[in-house]
């Protein structure tokens, strides 16, 4: 693996997720925002944040946590936890009630990636 993919790679509660490309679609997790405090200090905003899988037991020495989400609690929402991948097909899009209101729509529908 590059250097680079390294960079992008989030191991979470021994689950594996990667940072999608900017410039790739559809974007992981719909889109929702997740902040990511890694554990060499870097802190980085992402739209597109995909799932992976969990690390068996056998591998999480290899593969040992590298970081952890941020919770972000606009409108009472954490948008960092969604380790139950069938709880996540469940929530779906952002809801209709809080669509409306343009400034939380904004902040969940940023298309970039961003380093803080």
């Amino acid at each position: 693996m590059s250097e680079e993919d390294e960079n992008r790679r989030v191991i979470v509660a021994g689950q594996h997720y990667m940072i999608g490309l900017d410039s790739s679609r559809p974007k992981g997790f719909g889109g929702r925002k997740f902040a990511i405090h890694f554990n060499d200090g870097r802190k980085v905003e992402t739209c597109n944040l995909w799932f992976q899988g969990e690390i068996p037991e056998q591998f999480r020495a290899w593969f040992p946590d590298n970081a952890e989400f941020i919770p972000n609690t606009k409108a009472g929402m954490k948008m960092y936890d969604f380790f139950d991948i069938e709880d996540w097909m469940t929530i779906g899009p952002l809801s209709e009630d809080l669509a409306e209101d343009e400034s939380i729509e904004d902040d969940f529908n940023q298309d970039e990636d961003t380093v803080l």
